[in-house]
């Protein structure tokens, strides 16, 4: 007799897993704008559904801060999954469950060591840095500085939509102001945006978790080439973007018209105006 199939883990369908698969080897910011849409949710929900499992009560932070971080961490591992070796679903709900027994095990050794000077022995000596850790700092600052001209170069492209472009905004200054996003700063960056800029909490967590994964990307050819990598600008339409075009064009709207849907689809306007021309049934 079949196992029945497992009611809380019908988020993460299969069109979910093919999308992730299509993410990875996408370079094309438009259609990675769409299927990120289709992923998040799923990868939201682990992050959700492995806290509740685990439990971790040593970590002193909000439910939904650490779920917010644990989603980030996901993202940021989503390159790890290969077509053909194995399930995305299993990688990135081991990866959410090794991720919140990991913070919690770290706040237990916190809680427990509750160090003081005082408490420190009388041989305890602070070592001396190493060449290849000032190296791999240089190395950090550079990427850093690297991305963050990415970013201003290709503003328009990887914030496209109006929400979009006001995370950017706020963004930018954080970045410039706490320095590596990735890591320790990110709940704060988090908190800041989405009470200075009005956007909602989850919004922003959904964006930076966009910005997260291009870092991780950006970072990867980085690394290999020493240079950024050109920012691909998109000169056609997909079946999808087609698909999309027919079903939402409004051609006196400033947020479905030509230009709005160009904005939205992160393709070159003429693109857009070209092929709504052609299709006299959507003027």
């Amino acid at each position: 007799m079949p196992k029945p199939k497992n009611p809380n883990n019908q988020y993460f369908h299969s069109g979910v897993e093919d999308a992730i698969h299509q993410y990875n080897v996408s370079t094309d910011e438009s259609e990675k704008n769409k299927l990120f849409r289709i992923i998040y949710p799923a990868l939201a929900k682990v992050a959700e559904v492995w806290y509740n499992k685990i439990k971790p009560g040593y970590v002193e932070l909000p439910m939904e801060d650490l779920q917010a971080d644990c989603l980030c961490f996901l993202v940021q591992k989503m390159h790890m999954i290969k077509e053909g070796k194995g399930k995305a679903f299993s990688y990135l709900t081991v990866t959410a469950r090794n991720y919140y027994i990991q913070q919690n095990m770290i706040a237990y050794r916190k809680k427990l060591k509750g160090y003081s000077l005082d408490s420190l022995p009388d041989t305890f000596d602070i070592e001396d840095v190493e060449t290849d850790r000032v190296e791999q700092m240089e190395l950090n600052g550079a990427l850093f500085d690297s991305f963050m001209e990415y970013i201003e170069e290709n503003f328009g492209a990887m914030f496209p939509t109006k929400s979009q472009s006001v995370f950017g905004e706020f963004l930018i200054p954080k970045l410039k102001e706490n320095l590596l996003i990735m890591d320790s700063n990110r709940r704060q960056i988090l908190n800041e945006i989405a009470s200075e800029s009005g956007i909602d909490r989850g919004v922003v967590t959904k964006h930076l978790s966009k910005v997260a994964s291009q870092f991780s990307i950006f970072k990867k050819y980085y690394v290999q080439f020493g240079k950024k990598p050109e920012f691909k600008r998109k000169l056609h339409l997909t079946k999808s973007d087609k698909g999309y075009l027919i079903k939402n064009y409004k051609h006196y709207s400033k947020t479905f018209g030509v230009e709005g849907m160009a904005r939205q689809l992160g393709v070159e306007y003429e693109v857009v105006k070209k092929w709504v021309t052609e299709r006299k049934t959507l003027t």
